[in-house]
């Protein structure tokens, strides 16, 4: 069931945005934490879709695809965009392709399940 759920989540749908699209304006966000952009620049909108999309991805992995995803206790928002980014920055061949399934892959691979979880 939570499999189901999980691809269904990764399935396209019209409208959804790039990995390009999601990387730029996480990427943007992290340079507002960061201190490494002026204000000006900062596009809280964007920043924002860029934390609520890495809120409920976190949110609905912890509630319906435990056994599927090994994610430590704690996991911020923060810290998914930056394995998000990072991710994006190894992968430039999906830059074009809808962010989804692209984020679940990017979140699997940074909490590799270790012996004896289950994923």
């Amino acid at each position: 069931m939570a499999a189901a759920i999980v691809l269904s989540a990764a399935a396209p749908t019209q409208g959804t945005w790039s990995v390009r699209e999601l990387a730029s304006w996480c990427r943007g966000l992290m340079a507002h934490l960061d201190n490494r952009a002026p204000i000006e620049t900062f596009e809280p909108v964007k920043g924002g879709m860029c934390i609520g999309v890495m809120n409920g991805t976190l949110v609905s992995l912890n509630v319906w695809a435990r056994e599927l995803y090994c994610l430590p206790p704690g996991v911020s928002n923060e810290q998914a965009a930056r394995i998000f980014i990072r991710y994006a920055d190894q992968h430039p061949e999906v830059l074009h392709e809808e962010y989804p399934k692209h984020l679940f892959i990017a979140l699997g691979a940074a909490f590799v399940c270790r012996d004896g979880q289950s994923r």
